[in-house]
């Protein structure tokens, strides 16, 4: 325990404006807590969207890749079949 009056009042006097202060920053924080909610919704529905953007840009993006496909096997189904025939007709052509 401080002995000195002088030395006890100027602790106190300390202690007290520590916790006004703290006090002062608590509220604050507190104001700024309450502040972060609508900012990090709006965030969210960005980040939300542009994910949703992407999707729809990969899946338009595949789109065009299945039809390249498509167009693909088309031609080698029909490619197929000539050489089928043709093997066709060659195995007719053996048996005469």
């Amino acid at each position: 325990m401080i002995s000195s009056t002088n030395l006890q009042r100027d602790s106190k006097r300390k202690l007290a404006d520590t916790k006004r202060k703290y006090a002062n920053l608590l509220v604050s924080m507190r104001k700024v807590e309450k502040s972060m909610a609508p900012v990090l919704v709006a965030l969210q529905d960005n980040v939300l969207a542009l994910k949703h953007n992407l999707n729809a840009e990969a899946i338009g993006s595949l789109q065009g890749e299945f039809t390249s496909i498509k167009r693909d096997v088309s031609s080698l189904i029909k490619e197929m079949n000539l050489a089928i025939a043709q093997s066709d007709d060659f195995i007719k052509s053996i048996k005469n």
